[in-house]
């Protein structure tokens, strides 16, 4: 059967979208231009919804058996606690999820990789998107793996990430800008009191914060923060200087790491998600703070939203009005997300302003009351 739709990006949101086709039995075919699946755990956190789908497709157990429940936060200001938060019945009665978990992208991904497999399905790896034009009833597209191939098909589901070829390609503006403050990201083994009992820790010291969490089952932890300011003029931000800051202001004491980067957060959505036969899901249409733990989950949504329409046109179940409404729920979703979002992370800065106000009057009460 002549592949009916082409997704390009096999991240979370492009094997969702994947798998509900399937399940469809819509024909199509699933391409990416990198090797294999993610190597680092990236995106973790797994919220309500998102199991509520898997629950559709028959797996949620499966992939809470494979993660860590999130049950409590703690919040520590310079080391010491200073309040618990407890998730674990936050939605009681919303949801039979009630919960957040943490499971990483990496891990993820082979799952959803071997769920398709098991329905005969394989990703196109080392595949690559290199143009698409609308051609009468469909799209044409030249695709490059070992040698190029020009390829025909009635629908383009682009999953392809935050520098989108697809998105590109349409011409769709990227609306947004990027925060001005540095980020670093780490995945460990360690030990200390921010590394405790499989729990969140946030912790704030001065002008630095550092969020905790459990990756695995096997002890890793993802550990996230701003550069310090004074790595901030480095060129080149080594994992051991970030280890070092870590172990002096937070106490961590760090064993291995399996994962270093740096990076900027960046708010955008692109002005539309179609344009004609193609499509735009994921991180190609919308990337926004973490805060929240919203960017995969929004993903995964966008292609349930998106894959079920798609499949109930071709099977002239629903009529093709029905695509409209794509669009019309989910790019107000994804501003209204990326606004909240945008709200949450100043809050995170307005905190740490208010902690140093605090410390500097607390020194400077206890200054005058010695002086005096």
């Amino acid at each position: 059967m002549k592949p009916q739709i082409l997704i390009v990006g096999a991240g979370p949101t492009g094997l969702v979208m994947a798998y509900n086709l399937a399940r469809h039995n819509i024909s199509f075919r699933i391409i990416d231009r990198n090797e294999g699946p993610g190597q680092a755990s990236r995106a973790m956190a797994i919220l309500p919804r998102t199991l509520e789908f898997y629950q559709q497709f028959g797996f949620a157990d499966e992939v809470i058996d494979r993660g860590i429940k999130m049950e409590d936060v703690y919040v520590r200001v310079k080391n010491k606690i200073k309040a618990k938060v407890h998730l674990g019945s936050l939605g009681e009665g919303l949801s039979p999820f009630p919960f957040v978990l943490t499971f990483p992208q990496d891990d993820h991904e082979r799952f959803l990789l071997e769920k398709l497999k098991n329905l005969g399905i394989e990703v196109e790896w080392k595949t690559e998107l290199l143009s698409l034009a609308e051609h009468g009833e469909g799209i044409k597209t030249l695709l490059k793996a070992q040698q190029e191939e020009t390829a025909y098909f009635k629908y383009i589901c682009g999953c392809d990430g935050a520098h989108s070829t697809v998105r590109k390609q349409m011409n769709i503006e990227f609306k947004g800008e990027k925060y001005k403050q540095h980020f670093y990201v780490m995945d460990v083994h360690g030990s200390g009191e921010v590394m405790k009992d499989q729990k969140i820790s946030i912790s704030f010291s001065n002008e630095e914060f550092l969020i905790c969490m459990p990756v695995r089952s096997k002890g890793t932890y993802r550990m996230i923060g701003i550069i310090p300011s004074a790595l901030l003029d480095q060129n080149d931000i080594k994992a051991e200087n970030i280890q070092t800051f870590l172990q002096q202001t937070f106490g961590a004491e760090i064993e291995n790491i399996n994962w270093f980067s740096t990076y900027n957060i960046h708010h955008r959505v692109a002005s539309r998600f179609r344009q004609g036969r193609i499509f735009l899901s994921g991180d190609a249409a919308h990337i926004h703070s973490p805060a929240g733990g919203q960017g995969m989950n929004t993903g995964i949504g966008d292609a349930i939203n998106l894959s079920w329409k798609l499949a109930a046109v071709l099977q002239h179940k629903a009529a093709l009005s029905i695509l409209d409404t794509y669009e019309e729920e989910r790019l107000p979703f994804a501003e209204l997300l990326v606004n909240t979002t945008d709200r949450a992370f100043k809050r995170i800065e307005l905190i740490l302003l208010c902690l140093n106000l605090f410390i500097f009057v607390y020194n400077f009460e206890t200054t005058w009351r010695c002086f005096c």
